[in-house]
């Protein structure tokens, strides 16, 4: 499976009021259990809404997310429901973690995990409204091989940019 963005659950929503609930249900904790079949690259999700769903997502294509879900709306719709979209952000929320424990030193993980809270605040935006996020990397004249510090410091907001 390409590698999961917010961009690409967005593509496959069958409309942004479907994105918008798939997340909701996404951030709320409806999403019960996930499975991850190695040999096939299948995962499968269950997600608690009005009743249970099974959601299954394959990793055999890289160009596009095949899906399927055991609602009425993943028949009636051309798209994806709200129960694919919260699957496939536990499924971005699996890669990102996966990621994450494959980078070398603890300073790492953290910087990375700082960037993907701030990218994650893309969904909590407006229409038409723009989050910005600067980072500043400050590296000392002086700083030799295996001595000194260099600084990353993120200047992060929609009109203002805070220092954080």
């Amino acid at each position: 499976m390409q590698e999961l963005t917010r961009a690409a659950i967005r593509n496959v929503a069958a409309s942004s009021t479907v994105y918008a609930r798939g997340l909701q249900l996404f951030r709320s904790g409806a999403v019960k259990g996930i499975s991850i079949q190695r040999t096939t690259g299948q995962f499968r999700i269950g997600i608690m809404d009005s009743y249970e769903y099974t959601v299954t997502i394959d990793e055999k294509s890289d160009t596009e997310i095949v899906y399927t879900c055991n609602c009425a709306s993943a028949i009636k719709e051309s798209g994806a429901c709200k129960h694919v979209v919260a699957g496939l952000f536990s499924v971005l929320k699996h890669q990102e973690h996966e990621k994450l424990k494959s980078l070398p030193t603890p300073e790492d993980r953290r910087a990375c995990s700082v960037m993907d809270f701030f990218r994650g605040q893309e969904d909590l935006v407006q229409p038409m409204e723009v989050f910005h996020i600067e980072p500043v990397i400050t590296v000392p004249k002086m700083l030799t091989a295996n001595e000194g510090n260099a600084y990353l410091s993120l200047k992060c907001g929609h009109d203002l940019l805070y220092k954080v």
